[in-house]
């Protein structure tokens, strides 16, 4: 199975030209709602904005996965794709690295936005992400894309549409129990837990992730056509 990396590269810049004023609206969304929501938490929860942070990114994640699925279904483009010399690995996989650099992009500005303006904003002051903070994000973000991409390109982006739904509401969840005085003692465990060995869990989850991609591509037709 041959791979040209110039046709990737090209499939790449094309959603790059395609995408970059929704990126933009999306960062200005993303940190308008962190912004109005932190403003408005209780003085215990404000200090844990960084992870509260990472679930909004990911929300954006979804956003921008469904629009780079969902568009190209309206306009029929993939049938066009498809009827040039480029493989369906080509045309796929473009899309997942695409989405994996999105995912690298939006966690730096959004981050970098709150270690510089986080100590101007009112009320508690917020903690600084950590690194464990920001690969935990990494994994959430690229599982958000992976599943996302992965549905929509095996089936379509009207059932994907339904994958992020019970991820945000765990998401929530999880985040409103950390920050609970009256959270379970359970979760604070399993938090404590995840933030010891937050580098091997993460590097399973990437691995599984990986795998599920490469799945989804064989799945998928690999001819080659010009018809």
């Amino acid at each position: 199975m041959s791979i040209d990396l110039r046709s990737m590269l090209f499939l790449i810049r094309k959603d790059l030209r395609l995408h970059w004023v929704a990126f933009i609206i999306l960062v200005v969304f993303q940190l308008a709602t962190f912004v109005t929501f932190e403003a408005q938490f209780p003085p215990v929860m404000q200090p844990m904005g960084a992870v509260f942070l990472q679930g909004i990114a990911s929300i954006g994640t979804f956003v921008m996965a469904y629009r780079v699925t969902a568009a190209e279904e309206a306009n029929n483009s993939i049938r066009f794709l498809k009827s040039l010399p480029l493989t369906t690995i080509e045309i796929f996989g473009a899309k997942y690295l695409y989405m994996t650099m999105y995912v690298v992009v939006n966690l730096v500005v959004l981050n970098l936005f709150l270690s510089l303006f986080g100590n101007l904003m009112p009320g508690e002051k917020i903690d600084a992400p950590t690194v464990e903070t920001l690969g935990i994000g990494f994994v959430i973000q690229f599982a958000f894309g992976v599943l996302l991409v992965s549905v929509a390109s095996l089936f379509n982006s009207e059932k994907a549409i339904w994958v992020p739904f019970p991820l945000v509401v765990l998401l929530l969840n999880g985040y409103a129990q950390l920050t609970s005085n009256n959270g379970p003692i359970a979760t604070l465990r399993l938090w404590a837990y995840i933030n010891e060995n937050w580098l091997w869990m993460s590097a399973g989850v990437v691995a599984e992730l990986l795998i599920l991609v490469w799945l989804g591509l064989r799945a998928l037709t690999i001819k080659r056509s010009l018809i």
